[in-house]
């Protein structure tokens, strides 16, 4: 009896040093969830490469450990780099402040100040939870003159019924487009400056779709009537890329515009639409898009 008893105190002091132990021990509070960015593009067709004067493209999907609160954006230049003057560039977004997730969709200009070069491109997601996450990459900026390519649009013209209805002229805004059932569609479309490989898509898109490609890869055909399309590969010096090629020697069209009719179908309800003009250059990860709006009656 006195052994079974000495080895029930035994336990019983056992059990209170180790739960004198566990109450001596430090409580830490759990660490606050960190936000995901997810999705990212950077720069002109999702290259990273921007162009000083001219739009630049950030998209990304951000879910927050708790709620956003302020995201940054910050271009900076790179350690052990030499540029032709010192420039940075930042960003604060407060007006995702308060939601869980969200996908952030900005353009904007690279300013002329800017210096060519690599730079470190940083986004920052700061959470009310205190956390914040930090994701670094690298782009480069070029100016103009110095660009590997650089597709524009030089000539937009489209035709109704074989009269000029709209032609392109930088800066100035277009007059209103108007079809009915039966109209038939014309258009020329020229990008500049192009080599190398590339692709040029011609879209109608009812705006009823909520659906706004603005590279290649982004078009969902369930949501568009492809009006034309045309490719051109291994061109070494930069030329205009049009979808009507015209022999001189022959004076004849070894390429024509297509002719599109205005057809009484569900594709061609009445509404609001876009036409939509998207160029891809896949050997220097460049692209461009130029939209114009009109009607079906």
């Amino acid at each position: 009896m006195n052994q079974i008893k000495q080895r029930a105190i035994l336990i019983l002091l056992c059990t209170g040093i180790f739960s004198a132990c566990k109450k001596d021990e430090p409580v830490t509070a759990p660490e606050a969830k960190q936000p995901i960015i997810e999705n990212m593009e950077i720069g002109l067709n999702n290259s990273g490469i921007g162009v000083i004067e001219r739009d630049f493209h950030f998209e990304a999907d951000v879910v927050a450990g708790d709620k956003i609160d302020i995201v940054e954006l910050k271009i900076l230049q790179k350690a052990g780099e030499s540029y032709s003057k010192g420039w940075k560039h930042e960003i604060v977004w407060t007006q995702y402040q308060g939601t869980k997730n969200t996908n952030i969709h900005k353009h904007f200009t690279i300013p002329a100040e800017a210096a060519e070069g690599k730079y470190d491109f940083l986004i920052i997601v700061h959470d009310e939870n205190g956390s914040k996450l930090e994701i670094k990459k690298e782009i480069q900026l070029y100016t103009v003159a110095n660009m590997p390519a650089d597709p524009q649009l030089s000539i937009f013209s489209i035709f109704k019924n074989g009269d000029f209805a709209h032609r392109y002229k930088p800066g100035t805004a277009a007059a209103d487009l108007s079809f009915k059932h039966g109209d038939t569609i014309h258009s020329q479309v020229a990008i500049s400056n192009v080599k190398g490989d590339g692709q040029m898509y011609l879209l109608m898109v009812n705006k009823k779709h909520h659906h706004h490609p603005e590279t290649i890869k982004d078009i969902d055909l369930s949501k568009v009537v492809v009006y034309d399309k045309l490719e051109h590969k291994q061109v070494a010096n930069a030329f205009d890329f049009s979808n009507v090629i015209f022999d001189e020697q022959t004076f004849s069209f070894k390429r024509d515009m297509p002719t599109l009719v205005i057809g009484d179908n569900t594709t061609w309800e009445a509404g609001d639409y876009e036409f939509v003009i998207l160029y891809e250059s896949s050997t220097h990860q460049l692209n461009f898009f130029h939209k114009q709006d009109f009607k079906i009656q």
